[in-house]
């Protein structure tokens, strides 16, 4: 009668009994399970997970995320986890059932900084907290990239939280979201690209870019600010600004260019010895430049050249013929001639009465070459 009660108690898990030594000689496959409930009792192999019973006793020996199966001859017994679990062998004195969500009715089933959520009986964490519902940790905002505070404020990490706070060691100040400069005068500003405005705040001038502190030249041209630009003119940008300049074969402030004449003949309503701006080669490589307009009558025009001063004239390079009449110093004819090497050059001159060409005057041709006779003129005459 003992013997059967003892078994009784085996057999509800009431009582553990080491079979290690009845089951010495373990009779068992590998992948079996000897069990001996006494030394007199029969050998059981039981496959691997299974153990002696049935799901009679499931509630003793089975988590409470597992679910019973008995063994075809009902002799046997296993804890099967539901089918959400992540890990576990099924049973209380093992491994449990481990789910990737840990089940609640309330807070209290939950890990610190963690919360039952009513809607999905889940353990959640705590805003400002990560983790899997069994296990809540801090989050560190400051470590976040980008940061959730301004640039010029440091940042502080809490339990749950942090603190953006503005680096007063630099005068910086605000709510550290947006922190901005502090100043007193003009000089904490970068100065004079940026102004201490009536809110003790460092602003950039028009024309800058930047926080006051450090402010940057913005490129009109690039950016497309300059708006204002002649079709007929190129934007030069500038410390702080733009220029608009007229291009080549144009005249104007830059903002209004107008075409330039190629000769005088095309000089809206020219005036006899009147000083005109002409372009030979219009929108080419050579520069504008001054000339003398006159009249010859029956409609054709000279043009004249006027040099600036007492230095010599330099002749733009021009691209189209151009005739010109020209009355100055044999100096100022040389260089005419000497800078315009690109010119088809044809010369033709004479002397004033009285005077006569200085010795060793050259001159050099559209090739380079340098010549010492001046049409039907020779040194020294």
């Amino acid at each position: 009668m003992a013997t059967n009660i003892l078994q009784a108690f085996l057999f509800l898990g009431l009582l553990t009994y080491s079979a290690a030594i009845e089951c010495d000689t373990n009779p068992c496959t590998p992948d079996q399970v000897c069990y001996q409930e006494t030394p007199a009792a029969t050998k059981i192999c039981l496959d691997s997970g299974f153990r002696p019973g049935n799901c009679s006793h499931n509630v003793i020996y089975c988590h409470d995320q597992a679910r019973c199966v008995d063994s075809e001859d009902k002799l046997s017994f296993t804890c099967n986890c539901v089918v959400d679990a992540i890990s576990g062998d099924g049973f209380k004195d093992g491994s449990g059932c481990r789910l990737p969500f840990k089940p609640c009715t309330s807070d209290k089933d939950c890990p610190q900084y963690g919360f039952c959520n009513s809607d999905t009986d889940v353990c959640e964490c705590s805003p400002g907290f990560q983790g899997d519902g069994f296990t809540c940790v801090d989050i560190n905002e400051c470590e976040v990239v980008p940061s959730k505070c301004d640039a010029n404020a440091i940042c502080f990490n809490e339990p749950g939280g942090f603190q953006c706070r503005c680096d007063i060691s630099r005068n910086y100040v605000g709510d550290g979201f947006t922190c901005r400069l502090f100043c007193h005068s003009h000089d904490d500003c970068d100065w004079p690209r940026a102004e201490c405005n009536a809110n003790n705040n460092c602003e950039c001038i028009p024309g800058y870019t930047g926080d006051g502190r450090t402010c940057t030249d913005v490129d009109e041209c690039l950016t497309g600010a300059a708006t204002d630009c002649s079709v007929n003119a190129t934007c030069v940008n500038t410390d702080g600004a733009y220029d608009c300049v007229c291009n080549n074969g144009y005249d104007g402030d830059g903002k209004k260019c107008e075409a330039l004449p190629r000769k005088c003949e095309e000089v809206p309503r020219a005036r006899n010895n009147r000083y005109y701006l002409i372009d030979p080669d219009f929108t080419g490589p050579a520069n504008a430049f001054m000339v003398q307009c006159m009249y010859l009558g029956y409609g054709n025009w000279a043009t004249l050249v006027i040099p600036k001063g007492n230095f010599p004239i330099a002749a733009p390079q021009i691209d189209a013929p151009l005739e010109i009449k020209y009355e100055p110093k044999p100096a100022d004819i040389q260089a005419l001639v000497n800078n315009s090497a690109f010119c088809s050059q044809k010369f033709s001159f004479s002397c004033s009465p009285g005077f006569s060409l200085f010795p060793g005057t050259t001159w050099t041709d559209v090739n380079g070459n340098t010549h010492s006779n001046w049409g039907s003129t020779v040194d020294g005459m």
